[in-house]
């Protein structure tokens, strides 16, 4: 009896997770050095040319901006110019997020890539990533007012989102919604992985690949624990470094809040009691003198304090 061959859609469906060779890295500073290293490992010189490329033309634009504002003393040019800085940023954002990750990507699959392709990958994608690059910012920053740490915890399960878009080829709200499911069960993880990042540090034209390094590193094992069908592996302890340094940035925020708000009190406090007295001298000087108040003060009959008639018909 014949039977028919599955679509491919059908077939991928329901395909049983197969094992996987890698293995899942729960030491946040082992999955960023893997993924620093896996960048400088195959493409050193693009990451770096890529990040003086963008950096030129992010200074470019905002510089011819700024001076045309500078020259120009129009209102309405002002406000057209203003929306395109405005407009100009979310694109350049959207430009950064989508070259970079086409360079991780790239690295990931040991494939070399130039900064042009690179570019050519994010220009195809530039729309979308400026949406995630907004959907991705107000949500974190709605997340934020309450309380400080939705923030961080909505933060961090949405920091896949752009390299789940350019991955896995997913439109706006998918890849949101794919970063939010890839990441449940793993917020510890994410957030030990950022705050692994800051202290692992580099700076100047290799910021900008060690700080996408632990994203890269942790969607990479994410979507091969899913695949493989293994549970969860334990959390490795350095991970609660970053709800530490949390909770720790929390007490000290909130401490120097407390410390300046007393600081501008006192300063209030003490401004009042040095003016008060101060205006008392005054008034009472004003009141001795009798220069006001006193009708038969010189001003009265027409001399001030000097003597001097203030009717010029006497000069």
């Amino acid at each position: 009896m014949h039977q028919d061959t599955p679509t491919p859609a059908a077939a991928a469906e329901f395909t049983v997770p197969q094992p996987t060779s890698s293995q899942y890295e729960s030491n946040p500073f082992v999955v960023t050095a893997k993924g620093i290293v896996s960048i400088l490992k195959t493409n050193p010189g693009t990451a770096m040319l890529m990040a003086l490329v963008l950096g030129l033309i992010g200074f470019a634009g905002f510089f011819v901006v700024f001076l045309l504002m500078f020259i120009i003393h129009n209102l309405f040019v002002s406000l057209f110019l203003a929306l395109a800085a405005f407009v100009g940023f979310f694109a350049l954002a959207g430009l950064n997020i989508g070259t970079y990750t086409a360079v991780g990507s790239a690295s990931l699959h040991d494939e070399r890539i130039t900064v042009r392709t690179a570019l050519g990958r994010a220009a195809d994608r530039l729309l979308a990533l400026i949406g995630v690059t907004i959907l991705q910012g107000i949500l974190t920053a709605l997340a934020f007012l309450l309380l400080i740490v939705p923030g961080f915890i909505v933060g961090a399960r949405l920091s896949l989102a752009p390299i789940v878009l350019m991955e896995e080829k997913l439109g706006v709200m998918a890849a949101l919604k794919r970063s939010w499911a890839l990441t449940r069960g793993h917020t510890v993880e994410m957030l030990g992985a950022l705050f692994a990042v800051q202290f692992i540090g580099g700076g100047g034209l290799l910021a900008p690949t060690v700080s996408i390094a632990p994203l890269f590193g942790r969607y990479k094992d994410l979507v091969d624990l899913e695949r493989s069908g293994h549970g969860k592996p334990a959390v490795h302890w350095l991970n609660y470094l970053a709800v530490f340094g949390i909770v720790a940035l929390m007490a000290i925020t909130v401490g120097m809040g407390f410390m300046f708000r007393s600081a501008v009190n006192n300063y209030n406090k003490n401004h009042q009691n040095t003016a008060q007295p101060l205006q008392q001298q005054l008034q009472g000087n004003y009141n001795g003198s009798g220069y006001f108040n006193d009708p038969n003060s010189s001003s009265q009959s027409g001399t001030d304090s000097t003597g001097i008639s203030s009717d010029p018909s006497t000069w």
